[in-house]
């Protein structure tokens, strides 16, 4: 595999405190095994929170219970533990994920914030299905926003009042209310939405720094909206790097859905921790060997370039 050149700019939303301890979360998603993309986005991470002397936790996101399995709870730990990453916070164990940190034993509390944001009118019910919203492709045209639906597993979601207003990343302006629209905040299958979750999981651990793809641009400006209109005022002043895309030697961007080669077949095709870990330096222009991931630190001035 050869790794493939970074492009395109380096966003990030605003600053925070001077002289402030950053905390940043590790976040895979247990719908597919673990691959150099994930793992390349981790190291950034990790490299930041230990070279800013900062705090560093695991949030499996296994919000999608359909789409979450046990062996990809499995896989994340053991590659995780493989390379040699460490976490200040969050489930140590499988077991630990499945029986205290999985998001189902957070639901009964989002569920309630969501309800004061439809006592607040801040959110309303929508029966609109995919198919009346399919002509319309990412933007929600608003059909729902003042029928007054009750909200009925099954039978609706609840979406965000967005309000009219910009959001500034870096040098990118996007206007969330004009190009995507009222986003889901909970789901018809009963379930919270990921930028809900996410976000609540986030304010409620101090999450303040995030890196992030690119490609999560519009993540970040739905999740500060959404901060700004429940007051997590932490959040809305967290700082937020988004890196360019990390592209697989195809040209394509790393996906669980697209099959992307995964570190458990890595390492059953004979590569070692070093291999690996040399291959994601090169991903990041680093051309050296790298035998741990505390060889990233000795390159945390040149790895800046990914958090401004």
């Amino acid at each position: 595999m050869q790794a493939a050149a970074p492009s395109g700019a380096r966003l990030c939303y605003n600053t925070p405190m001077q002289n402030h301890r950053p905390i940043l979360r590790i976040a895979p998603t247990p719908s597919g095994y673990l691959h150099l993309g994930n793992i390349i986005n981790f190291i950034l991470t990790r490299t930041y929170a230990r070279a800013h002397g900062g705090v560093l936790l695991l949030r499996i996101d296994d919000m999608d219970e359909a789409r979450s399995k046990k062996e990809f709870i499995e896989d994340i730990f053991a590659q995780l533990d493989w390379l040699g990453f460490d976490f200040d916070a969050g489930p140590s164990s499988v077991q630990e994920q499945l029986q205290k940190h999985s998001f189902k034993y957070k639901k009964q509390s989002y569920r309630q914030q969501l309800q004061t944001l439809l006592d607040q009118n801040a959110a309303y019910a929508c029966g609109c299905s995919r198919k009346q919203l399919r002509p319309y492709g990412n933007l929600y045209p608003g059909f729902c926003r003042d029928e007054g639906h009750q909200l009925r597993a099954g039978k609706s979601a609840a979406r965000i009042r967005l309000p009219e207003e910009k959001i500034v990343l870096g040098d990118r302006e996007l206007h969330p209310a004009k190009e995507y629209g009222d986003f889901i905040l909970w789901r018809k299958d009963d379930l919270p939405a990921y930028h809900f979750a996410s976000l609540l999981f986030d304010a409620e651990a101090g999450v303040d720094t995030l890196i992030r793809g690119e490609d999560l641009l519009f993540s970040s400006a739905a999740q500060l909206q959404l901060a700004k209109v429940m007051g997590k005022q932490r959040f809305v002043q967290s700082r937020i790097y988004h890196h360019p895309l990390l592209l697989d030697p195809r040209g394509q961007k790393f996906s669980k859905s697209d099959r992307s080669v995964s570190i458990a077949q890595m390492r059953q095709s004979g590569y070692t921790k070093k291999d690996i870990l040399t291959l994601a330096a090169r991903f990041l222009g680093i051309e050296k060997q790298i035998e741990t991931l505390e060889g990233f630190l000795g390159y945390a001035q040149k790895l800046q370039r990914f958090y401004t």
